[in-house]
């Protein structure tokens, strides 16, 4: 018997990833993952004054791209391990005023963010990222 979660639709359109990086009016990249009911929704948009790109369904905004629970399951495990070794207490750098802001939170799994500062090996982190969402295939 399914259980009620599923029967109601509560697990439909469930925002399980979301990344963000961008600065104070420059451009910014946000990044969602949606579990819908059989796939998973890769959601990208890109804001060149640095104004908010809200995760709605219905926002012509963002670039879809669907895939299936097991491409999913393989970016969230390799996404694990490619930041297994970065801080939790995040990445700070507060001798610069504005610049650039990010965060990565994969729900219920790991979080990580900064200000001005990232790790050392975040230019690989966000090409994984922006590959498994496509957007290395998009012009912007």
């Amino acid at each position: 018997m399914e259980n009620l979660e599923s029967l109601s639709g509560v697990d439909e359109n469930k925002q399980v990833f979301e990344m963000f990086i961008g600065g104070y009016m420059g451009p910014s990249s946000f990044y969602y993952i949606n579990k819908m009911k059989e796939e998973y929704e890769f959601r990208y948009g890109f804001s060149s004054n640095g104004l908010k790109i809200r995760n709605d369904p219905n926002n012509k905004e963002l670039y879809i791209r669907k895939q299936d629970k097991e491409f999913y399951e393989n970016f969230k495990s390799n996404l694990i391990q490619l930041t297994s070794h970065w801080s939790k207490d995040g990445y700070s750098n507060n001798q610069i005023m504005g610049g650039t802001q990010w965060h990565i939170d994969l729900k219920n799994t790991m979080r990580y963010s900064g200000s001005n500062a990232f790790p050392e090996d975040f230019k690989i982190v966000m090409n994984y990222i922006d590959k498994a969402f496509g957007v290395d295939q998009l012009i912007i």
